[in-house]
C-alpha cells in the first residue's frame, strides 16, 4: 500500500475581503466572507496495487513484447467535496475522504527488429486500455452532483438536444405539440 495526502487548500478557515457594486456602480460597500471552508477529519488515502506481466520472444527475437494487467484500488480517495453556492464561499468545498475508485487495464507493447543489408530498423507498437470506476462515495456526493458510483471519475453530463428551431413556423409547431390539451393562454 502507498499514500497521499496532497490536498489544496488550509485547515483554517480565512476570511475574504471584497468590494460590492449596487445597482450601477454607483453604491460601493465592502464585504467580507469566509474565503473557504477548511478540512476537517482528513486521513491519507491509501493505494493498493496488483499487477502481472509476460514478456514473450518469437523466433529468435524477430518478434517479442510485453503484456501487463493491473488493478489499482484507491480507497478513502481526496476530493473536493460538493458546496452549494449559497453556502458563500468563493470556492469548491473542503477536501475530503469521499469514497474508492478502481483503475484496472490492460498494456501491451509489440517489438519487430531487423536489418536490411547494413540497415537496422525497429519499429514498436503500443496500446493500453484502462477502465476507471467509482466504486463507493461518502453520503456528501448522494444527493447531488455528477458523481456517481459505477461511473468513471471525472465524468460530465449534459442535456442531449433535439433540434433546433429554427423558424417561426417550427417554432408554433413545437408549441401546439406541447400545449395540446392545454388552456390556449399558456
Amino acid at each position: 500500500e502507498s499514500g497521499n495526502n496532497a490536498v489544496n487548500g488550509s485547515y483554517y478557515s480565512a476570511i475574504a475581503f471584497n468590494t460590492y457594486y449596487f445597482g450601477m456602480g454607483d453604491i460601493v460597500g465592502s464585504t467580507a466572507a469566509e474565503g473557504g471552508i477548511p478540512f476537517r477529519d482528513l486521513k491519507w488515502e491509501t493505494t493498493s496495487t496488483s499487477n502481472i506481466g509476460l514478456e514473450f520472444s518469437i523466433k529468435d527475437r524477430l518478434l517479442f513484447g510485453e503484456i501487463d494487467i493491473y488493478k489499482k484500488v484507491t480507497d478513502d480517495i481526496l476530493l473536493s467535496s460538493p458546496v452549494q453556492g449559497a453556502v458563500g464561499t468563493n470556492r469548491s468545498g473542503p477536501a475530503i475522504n469521499a469514497g474508492s475508485v478502481q483503475n484496472s487495464g490492460l498494456e501491451l507493447i509489440l517489438t519487430h527488429k531487423g536489418n536490411i543489408r547494413d540497415f537496422n530498423y525497429s519499429v514498436s507498437l503500443n496500446g493500453t486500455y484502462n477502465k476507471n470506476e467509482i466504486l463507493e462515495l461518502t453520503d456528501a456526493f448522494s444527493e447531488w452532483g455528477d458523481t456517481r458510483v459505477g461511473d468513471p471519475l471525472g465524468s460530465i453530463y449534459g442535456y442531449v438536444s433535439e433540434g433546433i428551431i429554427k423558424t417561426q413556423a417550427e417554432a408554433e409547431a413545437y408549441k401546439a405539440a406541447i400545449t395540446s390539451g392545454i388552456h390556449p393562454n399558456t
